[in-house]
């Protein structure tokens, strides 16, 4: 049987087609001049914006209730107390004497501490077999090295058990000094800080209690443990010494350091690699005696410290909420446990903080971690924000909701206005690049794996050109950061993601603008690099999300 032709369903196909190419590309001054639509003209316009130095923070927001701030005092496990200075009840000043730890108690903790960790070391020994291997330890983040333990040659495990770390980093780019003074000063106050060469930097005053403030200054240059002073308005007020504000420990178990591949003060970045250790393959115990090596080591520190002169000092000013132990009695574990090595001899309530308890998601929970700062407002105390930081970050989720929420406790500075029981909200900034390049997120272009802008304008028909590859950083959901491929003052040109009106009524978006929003940047992390091609994208949109084509 013939079949018969089927033209005009073929005919009506192409036209369909050819009017929708027509109703996206024709664009006039001012607007696109859509077919059938008369002299009306969409109001969508090209932007165009210049890259501009600023801030990109990236934050979380939850809600809560105040609480009373409580801060334990803690004893090493085993360890008895010889005599108790306070009662349940008593105001202490932060730093005053609250119990006295028996001596032999103590001596026999530490030897046994000891024992502990010279069987932990051998057992790690025992375990290694001859095969050698090259192993790179790298930095896990940005940072800058403010400590350097090993030399070449040196056995990983000797250098880990005497110095707790192989090499010590700066996280935050922020050296700190304790220091005691009459003078009065705030959060925020800017001091001057004197270093051992009688060299200058700015200070800044991160904390202050009862007379004791916490001082920051840059980590570029200043030296972990330097002795430096204070001065305010041209006045001595402290000295002390330095010590890293935010520091992460690099360790490892067993080997030789083959190579140290960089130096103190030197900055990194993840990935960047610190030393090489020649290591022997171990089993599968090898991994949980290394964690178990790490806590003794910790645990010895603090035993040693305490040995000094054998009094627990109050970590705050406040009131004695509860007391966990007689004199002459311990708080006592196994050594083999070690899942912490210390708990609370009693609790102190603080005097000049509160807490506010709140619930982060599961998708937030892994930014959050102690000391980030934090904005609070309190719904009773209108045209306020509090300042405060993370203190706690549980690691046990609540599911009840059928979403997983984990707890989070900040402390902020307690006012008369403030009473326990208040809804609050807190702003907890994840992370925050100051001074950096940024432009609209909108401005920003996706197509498959290329990231691009358009710095150019087609005379003619006004549409976006001159596609630019950039690397993209932290976005707040407004702007994003320019790691690279501009620079300050250069403009870029994109259409809105949609537009809703013309000069004769409704509109939906129009196919093939580009498009706003479309860059990928999910928690801050950087989407991969656009390729070195700079070529239009192909007709027709595709994959990336119709990006224009470039005139």
């Amino acid at each position: 049987m013939k079949k018969k032709k089927r033209w005009p369903v073929v005919v009506a196909i192409l036209a369909v087609c050819a009017v929708a190419i027509v109703f996206v590309v024709p664009r006039v001054a001012g607007g696109l001049r859509i077919p059938g639509l008369g002299n009306a003209t969409a109001t969508v316009q090209t932007v165009s914006v210049e890259a501009a130095k600023g801030d990109v923070v990236s934050s979380v927001v939850a809600t809560g209730n105040l609480s009373e701030s409580v801060t334990d005092a803690p004893i090493p496990y085993d360890v008895e107390v010889d005599s108790l200075y306070v009662a349940a009840g008593d105001y202490v000043a932060k730093d005053d004497a609250i119990a006295l730890l028996d001596s032999s108690s103590l001596t026999s903790s530490i030897s046994d501490v000891r024992d502990d960790l010279s069987d932990v070391n051998d057992d790690i020994e025992d375990i290694v077999d001859g095969d050698k291997d090259t192993l790179y330890l790298r930095s896990k983040a940005t940072a800058r090295v403010k400590g350097i333990y090993i030399d070449e040659g040196d056995k990983v495990k000797d250098k880990a058990a005497t110095d707790g770390a192989l090499i010590l980093l700066s996280l935050d780019g922020l050296m700190s000094v304790d220091i005691s003074s009459d003078t009065k000063l705030s959060r925020g106050d800017e001091v001057t800080v004197v270093l051992a060469d009688g060299d200058e930097t700015d200070g800044t005053v991160e904390s202050s209690s009862d007379g004791d403030y916490t001082i920051t200054l840059t980590d570029d240059g200043p030296a972990l443990g330097e002795k430096v002073t204070v001065a305010y308005e041209e006045k001595t007020i402290g000295e002390g010494e330095l010590k890293v504000h935010e520091p992460l420990k690099v360790t490892y178990g067993s080997g030789k350091v083959s190579t140290v591949a960089v130096e103190e003060n030197e900055k990194v970045y993840n990935g960047t690699t610190l030393i090489t250790i020649e290591k022997s393959s171990v089993d599968t115990g090898f991994a949980s005696l290394v964690e178990k090596r790490e806590a003794l080591t910790s645990r010895l520190e603090r035993l040693s410290e305490l040995a000094v002169d054998r009094i627990i000092y109050a970590p705050v000013s406040g009131t004695v909420s509860e007391v966990a132990v007689e004199e002459g009695g311990s708080l006592t574990t196994s050594l083999s446990a070690l899942t912490t090595s210390e708990s609370a001899v009693m609790t102190i309530a603080a005097k000049d903080k509160i807490a506010l308890s709140v619930d982060i998601d599961e998708l937030d929970i892994g930014a959050i971690s102690p000391g980030l700062e934090t904005d609070v407002e309190v719904d009773a105390i209108e045209g306020e924000t509090f300042h405060g930081s993370v203190v706690e970050v549980s690691d046990e989720a609540d599911v009840d909701t059928g979403v997983a929420k984990y707890g989070a406790v900040i402390e902020i500075e307690r006012t008369d206005a403030m009473k326990e029981g208040m809804s609050a909200t807190a702003t907890i900034t994840k992370e925050k690049r100051e001074g950096v390049i940024t432009i609209p997120l909108d401005a920003v272009q996706e197509f498959g794996e290329r990231i691009f802008v358009y710095t150019a304008v087609d005379g003619e028909s006004g549409v976006p050109t001159g596609e630019q590859a950039v690397e993209t950083g932290l976005s707040d959901g407004t702007k994003v950061e320019i790691v690279s491929g501009l620079n300050e003052g250069d403009a870029v040109y994109y259409l809105p993601a949609s537009s809703d009106e013309t000069e004769t009524g409704q509109m939906g978006a129009f196919p093939m603008m580009g498009g706003g929003g479309q860059v990928r940047v999910v928690n801050g992390e950087r989407p991969q690099q656009a390729g070195s091609g700079s070529g239009g994208a192909p007709p027709g949109g595709g994959s990336g999300g119709g990006a224009p084509s470039g005139g």
